[in-house]
């Protein structure tokens, strides 16, 4: 029967003794226990360290007296500088007085030379116990620094974003939220919701958020009042979700608030002017008019932008489902190895994606406020479609999709001024859904030169064999806050910022983005940008040819 001891690696075993009887009865004993290993014998000072400096040792097995060494001075090296290897006195020469002071200077076991049938057992408990160790530091260390990157992705949301504790009180604010509201974090930490809500509207948050913990509904989006630290007054979109362990437990309140202040002061002013309205000329009566379509709009958009923040606030606590209530379940002391391992993957796929949200977030949000600039330069464009290509493939081939791309220039002349990292983000989006969208059959990427006039352009496409998209749809899904059908049984996960973010850079870049699809049959997305190359000197024998030409 096999040893207890399963190691991805042979266990290297170094053993400190000068009797090359005692020595070979030793090995024979760990050879019948079946403990795969390599054995390192030394029988001095020198030959020890030597071994400990150049060979990765797994635990240490040492006489207790030799000849010019001795084994306390062995235990007290390895625990100064290997403090994590086990060490195990085997010995004939020393009592249990001197065995129990070796355990309390930090040997790990000890076994007498009169009971080796002790020693296969000692062995096995102790690489046992050691690889324990090594996995529990382990884990401890990728929940440090899961919750490292939890931390900084709430930091930098650029939405107001807290965690409220089930008693009401404030764990943690992000800086959005603290700049919205007027106070520092650690000010805001341990008040309670009411104490910075408006008197007036206390009484229906908390009712709200008795609903969400009661489960009688999943999540919310309500308008607040908020008292800012110099007593003014801000209104906020709130939208409310609860936060929950593996096991379904509550644990925090997920408020996210939009500023909407803006939009409220511009509704009372629609009201007063509705009242200076009967007595005012045509002139006020046309500015009551825009106002009320201004209001009608910013209605408009704040529905969008509810739905939006409501839909972000899915998907982010869905993640941040996974990180929490994991790293909760990390702090069980009797987790074995396997499992510690298995929750720190679903960690850090859950922190990759909650990353990748806020990324989207914070790039819509550039966009919106119209910081997002381009940045030109030469770029092949061969070399990118290429990459691209050989990115994906694997992906496409696990779905055992067809995958093909096409370029129409050849390399050496595939150069063009352009933005090169936009280039790859719109190709990345449309490349992503084409395959989260595609169960069976073939998509293809490329582009063609296409001229209209003295205009050239490259004109580039993916197309897939997907599911289609819906006519009355089609123009819906480049909307920065509108998702194709939020409803559809057919959804996925995602944020579905991506064909958005796509469109921006695509006009960014001096060009435009379109689909045609057919539902059951597949897409196809086409985009364009500008043909720009360095400009050639135009020879003179060559000028009235080049006008005839255009």
């Amino acid at each position: 029967m096999k040893s207890l001891i399963l190691m991805d690696k042979n266990i290297k075993i170094l053993h400190l003794e000068d009797s090359i009887r005692d020595s070979e009865l030793i090995h024979s004993l760990i050879e019948s226990g079946e403990i795969e290993h390599d054995y390192f014998l030394a029988d001095n000072e020198k030959d020890f360290l030597n071994i400990l400096e150049t060979e990765t040792i797994d635990i240490i097995l040492s006489d207790y007296s030799l000849p010019d060494y001795n084994g306390n001075d062995a235990l007290k090296v390895a625990r100064e500088r290997y403090s994590d290897i086990p060490f195990l006195f085997v010995s004939g020469a020393m009592g249990e007085d001197r065995a129990i002071d070796a355990m309390l200077n930090g040997a790990t076991d000890y076994v007498l030379k009169n009971k080796l049938e002790r020693l296969v057992p000692a062995i096995n408990r102790a690489i046992r116990e050691h690889k324990l160790k090594i996995t529990h530091k382990q884990a401890q260390d990728e929940l440090r620094e899961s919750e490292e990157k939890f931390r900084s992705i709430f930091d930098q949301s650029p939405v107001g974003s807290v965690l409220v504790g089930l008693d009401k009180r404030l764990n943690r604010c992000n800086s959005a939220f603290c700049n919205f509201i007027g106070y520092s974090e650690n000010e805001l930490i341990g008040k309670t919701i009411s104490d910075i809500t408006h008197p007036e509207d206390v009484e229906l948050g908390l009712i709200e958020m008795k609903h969400i913990l009661e489960r009688e509904i999943e999540s919310l989006t309500i308008e607040n009042r908020y008292v800012r630290k110099d007593g003014t007054i801000v209104w906020g979109m709130n939208s409310f979700s609860l936060v929950s362990d593996s096991n379904n437990n509550p644990l925090y309140f997920l408020p996210i608030i939009q500023d909407i202040t803006q939009r409220k002061l511009a509704e009372q002013e629609l009201l007063l002017a509705n009242k200076e309205l009967i007595y005012q000329n045509n002139e006020k009566e046309k500015r009551a008019v825009e106002l009320t379509i201004a209001k009608e709009h910013a209605e408009q958009s704040d529905k969008l932008k509810s739905a939006f923040l409501a839909n972000m606030s899915h998907e982010i606590r869905t993640p941040m489902n996974g990180i929490l209530g994991f790293a909760e379940l990390l702090k069980e002391p009797d987790l074995s190895g396997e499992e510690q391992q298995e929750y720190i993957k679903v960690i850090e796929k859950s922190g990759a994606r909650m990353l990748n949200i806020i990324n989207d977030i914070v790039d819509i949000s550039k966009i919106e406020a119209g910081l997002m600039k381009a940045e030109i330069k030469e770029t092949n464009i061969n070399e990118k479609v290429q990459y691209i290509y050989t990115f994906f493939k694997p992906e496409a081939e696990r779905k055992k999709i067809h995958f093909s791309y096409f370029n129409a220039l050849p390399t050496d002349k595939a150069f063009v001024k352009t933005d090169q990292e936009k280039i790859y983000a719109i190709l990345t989006n449309l490349i992503k859904n084409a395959i989260k969208y595609t169960n069976n059959g073939s998509i293809e990427i490329g582009y063609i030169v296409e001229r209209r006039h003295a205009l050239s352009l490259l004109q580039f496409y993916v197309k897939d064999t997907g599911i289609g998209i819906p006519k009355d749809r089609q123009e819906a899904i480049f909307e920065r806050f509108i998702q194709a059908d939020i409803t559809d049984k057919m959804a996925r996960q995602g944020a579905g910022l991506g064909l958005a973010i796509a469109k921006a850079y695509v006009e960014l870049l001096g060009g435009k983005i379109w689909v045609e699809s057919e539902v059951g049959k597949g897409s196809t997305f086409y985009f364009t940008i500008p043909f720009i190359t360095e400009p050639e000197p135009v020879k003179k024998n060559n000028f009235k040819s080049l006008i005839k030409s255009n």
